[in-house]
């Protein structure tokens, strides 16, 4: 559940006995998002292993720390996202953060909108809403026969990710840095227009600072070529860049 209190959006999770899955204090809170969300339902764990056949892999279409499941839920054709396995030195909190920042980001056309969530795995699995298209990485990926993408499509995937990154930056009391731009959280609706995903990593930078210093991660390849060189350094200091 997802509700507001003095400004601030907060994600409450009722902890339950599955693995060793709990959230500190049964609570995370993304500091003052100035109560912008957008509500999420709740799916039962019935629903999601009908619609994936038990997590079937031949309804998984692509894999990171996560996999990506195609499903149908009432009829409708959704995108199912599960932290399958031991993720490599990955903070339970970022489930969450994932759920709460995407709820927050669900409003702009820019970004895979979040339909809801389940909590009765041992790790959180979302649903969200079907790109047609896929994910920019796959595109004529898997033996598939597709022309290279015009640079007029390419170019309007950069725009459209640019906005999607800018409001991240801007649209919150609290600048809110993504930390794993790739080509695999970008997806493609049936229009080409591009929707950006996978906010576990994210971050905010604290009122009146331009950075903030945190444990590096992301993926190599896609990083900032400085930050990323200290990918074995204990913690590094992200400092904000705002595209205009």
């Amino acid at each position: 559940m997802i509700w507001t209190m003095g400004g601030a959006s907060y994600l409450y999770y009722n902890a339950y006995d599955h693995g060793s899955l709990t959230c500190r204090c049964g609570t995370l809170l993304i500091a003052s998002s100035g109560g912008k969300y957008n509500p999420i339902r709740t799916f039962s764990s019935h629903q999601i292993l009908e619609a994936t056949n038990n997590f079937d892999w031949s309804y998984a279409i692509g894999v990171d720390r996560f996999v990506w499941y195609k499903g149908t839920i009432e009829n409708r054709a959704v995108l199912i996202k599960y932290y399958k396995g031991e993720p490599f030195n990955f903070d339970p909190d970022n489930f969450y953060r994932d759920i709460a920042v995407s709820s927050m980001m669900s409003s702009h056309k820019n970004v895979l909108k979040l339909l809801g969530c389940c909590l009765e795995f041992p790790r959180p699995v979302l649903v969200c809403e079907y790109p047609e298209k896929g994910a920019l990485a796959y595109i004529g990926g898997a033996g598939e026969v597709i022309k290279p993408l015009a640079w007029s499509v390419r170019l309007k995937i950069a725009k459209e990710i640019a906005d999607a990154v800018t409001y991240l930056h801007t649209e919150f009391p609290r600048t809110i840095i993504h930390r794993d731009l790739k080509l695999t959280n970008i997806f493609l609706d049936e229009n080409w227009t591009a929707k950006l995903s996978s906010f576990s990593l994210s971050i905010p930078i604290p009122e009146g600072e331009l950075g903030v210093e945190d444990i590096v991660c992301g993926t190599q390849g896609f990083g900032e070529p400085h930050y990323m060189e200290n990918m074995d350094s204990i913690k590094n200091r992200l400092m904000v860049t705002v595209i205009t």
